[in-house]
């Protein structure tokens, strides 16, 4: 686990629930016009085993997930991890709270992206 690099991504899955509260409208990654459920999870790069995983609402996007992530690891007593993360958890805080938590981190930046004053805004 302390040399092999964490992978963290999530997907939606479509629902025709109606029962399921966590069952959402959001950006659906398959373009399905219904509500969906979105599931998070972490696997080891080198091993392809799934570590963690968690359900969340489908309304939420990636950018908001980090946190949660950093928090229930450290929970778990993982507190110097490896993480690989792709654009969609690329934002300013994302950033910040990786080097808050004295992580190492390779995230993949958007093409949009601002040099200078204005860089992650």
């Amino acid at each position: 686990m302390e040399r092999e690099y964490l992978v963290y991504d999530s997907t939606s899955i479509s629902s025709y629930s109606k029962c399921l509260k966590q069952v959402r409208y959001g950006k659906n990654k398959d373009h399905e016009h219904l509500p969906q459920i979105n599931v998070s999870m972490v696997f080891g790069q080198q091993s392809r085993l799934p570590f963690y995983y968690r359900k969340l609402t489908g309304n939420i996007v990636d950018v908001k997930t980090l946190k949660k992530l950093l928090g229930d690891m450290n929970a778990l007593g993982y507190k110097k991890i490896k993480v690989v993360l792709d654009r969609g958890f690329f934002s300013a805080s994302n950033v910040n709270e990786l080097y808050k938590h004295h992580m190492k981190f390779l995230i993949a930046g958007k093409l949009s992206l601002k040099t200078g004053a204005n860089a992650c805004g």
